[in-house]
């Protein structure tokens, strides 16, 4: 007959043991979270829009992420991080066969006799869209960017990105890359000619020439003569090069009334408050009377 004594002994070692394991798995899942957080944050690095992030560098770290993926199935099997990877789960933005897919088509960069195919190497990052849409790269703000702020290389890198847009939805005058923007060796200067917020698209439209400032880009003709007239939310749609109708407003008794002065008139710059327009000089008495009678307003046609 088992004495008292030699039935609390198994149970407590069964009791050891249980605890002994639930702390070892908890410290797995612990130290693949501390793991997988910081793997994530390679990724979103490597996943980046960032200009001066070239394909090695995102091999390099897409290679981070594959192997810190592999440390965590190998040396922590107990976490629960673990058997998602090896059940090729999604976890939060990565899954193991992703990863693997995004390193072995950077990897097939070394083999090409061009690194022309490498250039957009960020868009192996990307989901698949379900009805395959051919997705393009093209450069937009980062940052708010003012008017008139000088543009270089260096500079691009703070306040510019690389973004995909469905290939039917880009509009005519984007950059698709750094060089489109500030030459081959990446040393031209461009000035912004109008502001520019987070998410808005780089278009040549916006921008002054390679090498012109904004005021040699902006300069007038002997015989043409600037006028400036004040923004509103209709104004604001108005881009350097536009062509629109000149109208004045004259407030009367019974209310404000639109007159025609000009049926074109020139836009060469856009700021927060105020639009730009150039005429020929011999309309100059025609603007300055009618400022004096009233509002001008720049109008689509």
């Amino acid at each position: 007959m088992m004495t008292c004594g030699r039935m609390i002994f198994p149970i407590v070692l069964l009791s050891l043991v249980f605890f002994s394991s639930s702390s070892s798995r908890a410290d797995e899942n612990a130290d693949a979270n501390r793991l997988f957080v910081e793997t994530v944050s390679l990724w979103k690095k490597a996943a980046s829009g960032d200009l001066d992030l070239s394909w090695p560098d995102r091999l390099e770290l897409a290679q981070s992420v594959h192997e810190n993926l592999q440390l965590i199935v190998a040396k922590m099997p107990g976490s629960n991080l673990a058997a998602r990877l090896v059940a090729d789960e999604t976890v939060g933005v990565i899954s193991l066969e992703n990863v693997q897919d995004v390193v072995r088509k950077l990897e097939e960069c070394r083999e090409l006799p061009s690194l022309e195919r490498c250039e957009s190497s960020e868009k192996v990052f990307l989901p698949k869209t379900k009805d395959n849409t051919k997705l393009v790269r093209v450069v937009a703000a980062k940052k708010p960017i003012a008017f008139g702020e000088k543009m270089t290389f260096e500079h691009a890198r703070k306040v510019l990105k690389f973004v995909f847009f469905p290939e039917k939805a880009v509009p005519t005058g984007v950059f698709h890359d750094a060089q489109g923007l500030f030459g081959e060796d990446l040393d031209q200067v461009r000035y912004t000619t109008r502001d520019y917020i987070p998410g808005e698209l780089i278009l040549k439209r916006r921008l002054t020439g390679p090498g012109e400032a904004v005021g040699r880009r902006l300069s007038l003709p002997i015989d043409m003569v600037r006028f400036s007239v004040g923004t509103d939310p209709a104004d604001a749609l108005f881009d350097p090069g536009d062509r629109p109708a000149l109208v004045v407003m004259l407030v009367k008794p019974d209310g404000e009334i639109e007159w025609p002065l000009l049926t074109e008139v020139t836009v060469t710059m856009v700021n927060e408050n105020r639009a730009f327009f150039e005429v020929p000089l011999v309309h100059s008495d025609l603007l300055h009377l009618a400022e004096e009678a009233g509002v001008l307003r720049l109008k689509r046609k």
